[in-house]
């Protein structure tokens, strides 16, 4: 899907300039905004479909996937990861902002695609044991998903 710019013109921002990012990570897309927290205002958003879905429309289809094996786990964080890191690449460049400008990064979701990014604490969301999600919830909403950027963004852009 197409960048949408917010700002009125997309000119090269200052150097002194600090962004923001938020990502919506959805079952069916990933959506990016870029926010210039200087001025505090949203200057791009950037959508894209969520590449997990070559493995199901649906996150049970998903975490089914991911608990299969470690390796698919894996492939399936990474998938999105790298979308992630797309997007903000095309968002920053789209708006002439520096990656090493961004300063603050939120990513919200719901727990099944917090989860499967993270890596953490999926197997317990398809564990009748678990009294539906409600373990598997707490646990996923008290992650703090360190990523490095290198996971991200395959250069130091």
């Amino acid at each position: 899907m197409p960048l949408e710019s917010t700002a009125s013109t997309t000119t090269l921002r200052e150097e002194s300039s600090s962004y923001a990012i938020a990502v919506d990570l959805g079952t069916t897309q990933i959506r990016v905004s870029l926010w210039d927290t200087n001025r505090q205002e949203r200057i791009a958003i950037h959508t894209i479909l969520n590449p997990q879905a070559k493995y199901g429309n649906d996150v049970l289809s998903r975490l089914t996937y991911a608990i299969e094996s470690s390796e698919q786990a894996l492939e399936i964080s990474n998938l999105v990861r790298h979308a992630i890191g797309e997007a903000l690449k095309n968002i920053a460049s789209a708006a002439g902002a520096k990656l090493k400008s961004i300063v603050r990064m939120l990513i919200v979701g719901n727990t099944a695609m917090l989860s499967l990014l993270a890596g953490k604490n999926f197997q317990m969301l398809l564990d009748p044991k678990n009294n539906g999600v409600r373990v598997a919830a707490d646990k996923a909403l008290i992650l703090r998903v360190k990523v490095p950027s290198h996971q991200l963004l395959d250069s130091d852009a």
